[in-house]
């Protein structure tokens, strides 16, 4: 087992500060939730890996963990009464997580692992493994940068849905100004909201849907009605349709 120098130790111990830092940011960051107080629901999936499928209570094989173990000691710390508690967790925390996101499983699963890495690496700085404190900082490594690659791809997404949305907005907002200019043109004044819209849509060739011209017509009515009278020179009688 090769041996840990105090300077070696202390490098190792600032790596995997930095990392748990890495952690909670990206953990916050990407849920809006404290770290802290769902530090539990991470260790979910461990435990179902290693204590769940029915045998929270009973060891599988001889190759599952003692409860002295490291891993054990972080999955249920010293109360095996909370292995399945930890691992019904798991599904409630993310059905809650708004908004939702495909993202969002790939995300915390990534990051549980990272958890568990660490975890491990802190146990192998204690002990003096060397090889295994490497290993395990590189996976939590590998493991935090897959958990940001998820994030940035569901932000991405997410960002260009609100452009889309925006640009939609934009557009209706054209189509709502160019057939009020129309109405106010071409249309009689005195006709109903649904003559008005029904004529805009046949004679003018408008897109807008008829029941939304039909409140844009009402809605330019009241506005005007409130600003001032409508004048006969607003509509000349040649191209007024009055029909």
């Amino acid at each position: 087992m090769a041996h840990i120098t105090k300077e070696l130790h202390a490098r190792l111990q600032n790596e995997l500060r930095d990392l748990r830092c890495e952690l909670r940011e990206t953990f916050e960051e990407a849920f809006n939730l404290d770290l802290q107080q769902y530090i539990d629901v991470l260790k979910g999936p461990a435990a179902e890996n290693f204590f769940g499928d029915g045998y929270v209570n009973r060891p599988r094989n001889e190759d599952d963990l003692r409860d002295d173990d490291p891993l054990a000691i972080y999955i249920h710390g010293g109360d095996i009464g909370r292995i399945q508690e930890r691992i019904d967790s798991v599904a409630p925390f993310l059905d809650q997580l708004r908004p939702k996101s495909a993202y969002n499983g790939g995300i915390f699963y990534a990051l549980a692992q990272a958890s568990m890495e660490l975890a491990m690496a802190e146990s192998g700085l204690e002990s003096a493994d060397i090889r295994y404190l490497v290993s395990c900082v590189r996976q939590a490594g590998k493991e935090l940068g897959i958990a940001s690659g998820f994030l940035q791809s569901r932000e991405f997404r997410k960002a260009g849905a609100r452009s889309g949305a925006l640009g939609l907005a934009s557009q209706r907002k054209e189509d709502r100004a160019k057939a009020m200019q129309i109405w106010r043109e071409q249309v009689h004044p005195g006709l109903s909201s649904e003559r008005a819209a029904e004529i805009l849509r046949t004679k003018f060739n408008v897109t807008v849907g008829h029941g939304n011209l039909a409140r844009y017509v009402s809605a330019e009515k009241k506005k005007l009605a409130a600003s001032s009278p409508r004048t006969e020179a607003a509509v000349t009688p040649d191209t007024q349709v009055t029909e």
